[in-house]
């Protein structure tokens, strides 16, 4: 009799520990998933404000004088143009801003910052072209010039939904 209470104590006692590990088994893996799920979503949200950054605009205001005098001869905002160099500080400053987010999430010799900066080159010269249309005296040079730009615009559109749609990918696979 006490055989059988003692069998019975030891397989009460074996089924608990087996229990028990099983439970601590399971949140392990609960929670492991848990990390990749909010590791993903932050993933996520980087590359989202990454990619909008690539659609930021430049500035639309003419530059006032005191920016344009702060530009000092032979560097290159002077070669560039002033009024562009100043126009597109807002555009600059968000791709940069974006670069800086995908690097610290990702590293920096990741495939998609490298990538990211091929798409910013784009929609920068999209953008330079936009306010170089825009400072155009003559209006049958910037009707004539329309379909120039157009052409540059959805280059950039392209790049853009390519980018994001291969940084979400690659994010998914996380």
């Amino acid at each position: 009799m006490i055989e059988s209470g003692v069998a019975a104590l030891i397989g009460a006692g074996v089924a608990s520990v087996v229990a028990v590990g099983s439970h601590f088994l399971y949140d392990g893996l609960a929670s492991r998933r848990d990390r990749k799920a909010q590791r993903r979503e932050r993933l996520h949200a980087a590359i989202t404000e990454a990619g909008l950054a690539l659609y930021a605009t430049a500035r639309r205001e003419p530059p006032t004088e005191d920016e344009l005098a702060a530009i000092k001869p032979g560097t290159v905002a002077a070669v560039v143009g002033p009024e562009v160099t100043i126009a597109l500080g807002p555009h600059s400053e968000a791709i940069f801003n974006g670069l800086v987010l995908l690097q610290v999430h990702l590293g920096h010799n990741h495939q998609l910052v490298d990538e990211y900066v091929k798409a910013w080159e784009v929609c920068g010269r999209a953008e330079t072209a936009k306010i170089r249309h825009a400072q155009l005296d003559d209006e049958d040079e910037r009707v004539a010039k329309v379909p120039e730009l157009a052409e540059q615009m959805r280059a950039a559109q392209i790049v853009r939904d390519q980018w994001m749609t291969r940084a979400r990918a690659v994010v998914d696979q996380l």
